[in-house]
């Protein structure tokens, strides 16, 4: 293997030599037959080293770290053997290694948990997320004029029905159509139980309501 650095040790150049051994045995042949292989037919390294990275990061579980030097000690041979220029390699990827971890709903100890950490607002956007499966941009756009179910008075708000509905405005909504959700007893009773915990200016804006008039779900934060 032809691999050699200016300045640099012989361990650099024995590291550059074990990583092109470690591509060339993924490739099932030898680092001499890639070479030849390239030179009668061409071969388009980017992807090849790209196809590479991919799988020692995500089959054999290799080290970002240890999957890069693989890469570089590649490239450095490519450009030792005049198989390619250091700016034909720009394209080639940076390995990385993305958590992907599935979207669930919280069980009933972890809600609690949730719960008993969150401030009054916090505890809305909660617990009404949870009952409607609402965005949380959406759910800050509602108004209470919208929950059919409350009954907004100069005193404050009481529950009318059983399960409140929010009817969602289309410009509420990520889709832009507009739809009815249901709110769970328990985030109903939240936001009724909220609203006594709210300033005299809460109530006092309240008093206006006499038609229903919107007023931001916003209005409910702790003091």
């Amino acid at each position: 293997v032809r691999v050699y650095t200016r300045g640099g040790s012989k361990d650099t150049a024995q590291g550059y030599a074990t990583g092109v051994h470690r591509f060339a045995k993924w490739k099932g042949t030898t680092p001499d037959e890639l070479i030849e292989d390239a030179k009668a037919n061409g071969t388009k390294w980017v992807s090849l080293i790209n196809k590479y990275l991919d799988y020692a990061v995500g089959v054999q579980e290799l080290s970002t770290s240890m999957s890069a030097r693989v890469a570089v000690a590649v490239k450095k041979w490519l450009t030792v053997n005049e198989l390619v220029t250091k700016g034909e390699l720009l394209d080639v990827q940076k390995p990385t290694v993305t958590n992907i971890v599935s979207d669930r709903l919280p069980e009933r100890d972890e809600l609690k948990k949730i719960l008993a950490g969150a401030d009054v607002q916090d505890r809305v956007l909660v617990l009404v997320a949870i009952s409607t499966g609402l965005r949380e941009s959406t759910i800050l756009l509602l108004r209470l004029g919208q929950i059919d179910g409350l009954e907004i008075t100069g005193k404050g708000i009481s529950i009318t029905k059983e399960i409140p509905a929010i009817y969602v405005q289309g410009w509420q909504t990520k889709g832009k159509k507009p739809h009815a959700t249901f709110l769970t007893p328990e985030a109903a009773f939240f936001i009724l139980l909220t609203s006594l915990e709210a300033s005299e200016e809460f109530f006092r804006t309240f008093a206006l309501a006499a038609n229903r008039i919107s007023i931001p779900v916003a209005l409910f934060r702790g003091r």
